[in-house]
């Protein structure tokens, strides 16, 4: 998925995310998104659905003029590439060097 903020004058990876599950917050139940950015240092992040999937077409910041805050990539060589990078960063992320 690309991000809004994507930009692909900074490269295929910048505001790219990969969408490791989904799920529902324990105390409110509230549906979430799991996924890991692969435009900086690998982190798992959550985010409510509704934030996920919300419109921003109106928004200043929105460059490349999508409807959603993500949208999902569909070039197939593009995601080979970005799945590289996250099986790599997932490796780090299941084996921490605390």
């Amino acid at each position: 998925y690309y991000n809004f903020k994507h930009n692909s004058e900074k490269g295929i990876f910048d505001g790219a995310y990969y969408v490791l599950s989904t799920g529902r917050h324990t105390e409110t139940g509230e549906k979430t998104v799991t996924t890991l950015p692969l435009y900086n240092k690998p982190d798992i992040l959550n985010r409510p659905v509704d934030i996920f999937l919300e419109n921003i077409e109106s928004r200043p910041e929105n460059i490349i003029g999508q409807k959603c805050r993500f949208e999902m990539i569909h070039d197939k060589k593009l995601i080979s590439e970005l799945i590289a990078r996250c099986q790599e960063w997932y490796e780090e992320i299941l084996n921490p060097d605390f």
